[in-house]
This record gives structure tokens, C-alpha cells and sequence, in this order.
């Protein structure tokens, strides 16, 4: 598209598609708009409603440790990495306290075989863009909802929508299987 500009050539779907979707933003920001989910651009901007929706998340007997309960903007900053943990492989063995929660500790155990397998395979990830684009988005994935998750039953239930793109990134690693082979005379 920087070459076509060069060249003055104007692609009118692409101006079109722009121009969509910078209307589309501009009258949320701007207007009192309420989207399910997101809610309206000042709620979702607010820090203290933020915090708060949280908070309100870490319940049940499958709640995250008090200790992971954010308070203030500061708290963000230093707990939110142990959330983010606690969302991808959660619950630790110090967290099974029913019969029921060994089967999201071994689902956390398959994802931390996940993680473990992606980074060795950093370097075949890094080299190919496709490959690099779709980690750097699971990561922003888990960041966000390692943020705002608060117990393991719901983030064992988000956690499977990231399965066949870790096999994405793995695959690589996996051993080649061979489906059929000619014999040859």
C-alpha cells in the first residue's frame, strides 16, 4: 500500500474499509453507546469499574487466592503477572481441594507442556511471520484474560479456545507422520 502511494494509485476498499471503521470507533468514543460485554467507552475506561468488574470475577470454591485480588491501579502492575499465571495453569496442586479440581490441574499440566514446547520451538516461531503474529496475539489473549478472569473454572472453559493455536505454534516439533507409503518394485 506505501508503493501505491508512491505511485498515486488510490485502492477505494481500503479508504473505504479505513474510513468505516474510524466512523465506527469515533461514534462509540463519542456517544453514549453500550456494546455487551465491552459496555460504553466511559465504563470501559474507567479504572475504578474496572477493578471493581474484577473483583466481582474471584468467587466460588474455584476462586484464585485472596491474595491475587486487585485493590488499586498500583496492585495491577505487580499482581497482574501471577494472574496471568494463575490463568494459564491454574489450579496448582496447593489449589485442588476437590476431587473435581485434579481435572483442571492436569488441563494446566497439558498447558504448561504447551508453553514449554512453544519456547523451545522460539526460534522456528520467530522466522516465520504468520507464526510470530499469531503468538504475539495468544499472548495479548492470555494477558487480557489472565487480567480480568478470578477463578479456575472459568479460565480452564477460556483456556480451550487457545488449544489448536498452540498446536499451531508446536507443530514444527511434533514428529511427521506418514499416512500411506508406495512400495516400490
Amino acid at each position: 500500500s506505501l508503493i501505491s502511494l508512491k505511485r498515486l494509485v488510490i485502492n477505494l476498499k481500503i479508504i473505504l474499509i479505513i474510513f468505516l471503521i474510524s466512523l465506527i470507533i469515533g461514534i462509540y468514543i463519542s456517544q453514549d453507546i453500550y456494546i455487551p460485554k465491552i459496555a460504553t467507552f466511559e465504563v470501559l475506561t474507567n479504572l475504578d469499574i474496572f477493578i471493581e468488574n474484577i473483583n466481582q470475577r474471584t468467587v466460588g470454591d474455584a476462586s484464585y487466592p485472596e491474595w491475587l485480588s486487585i485493590n488499586s491501579a498500583n496492585e495491577i502492575i505487580y499482581k497482574g503477572p501471577f494472574r496471568i499465571f494463575y490463568f494459564m495453569f491454574s489450579p496448582l496442586l496447593i489449589d485442588v481441594e476437590k476431587i473435581s479440581h485434579l481435572f483442571g490441574f492436569f488441563d494446566g499440566i497439558i498447558y504448561a507442556l504447551l508453553v514449554f514446547f512453544t519456547l523451545r520451538n522460539k526460534k522456528v516461531i520467530w522466522k516465520n511471520i504468520a507464526l510470530r503474529t499469531i503468538l504475539i496475539v495468544l499472548a495479548s489473549y492470555f494477558v487480557a484474560f489472565g487480567l480480568v478472569i478470578g477463578n479456575f473454572g472459568t479460565a480452564i472453559r477460556h483456556r480451550a479456545k487457545f488449544i489448536i493455536t498452540f498446536i499451531l505454534l508446536i507443530a514444527p516439533l511434533l514428529p511427521k507422520f506418514i499416512v500411506s507409503k508406495k512400495i516400490q518394485n
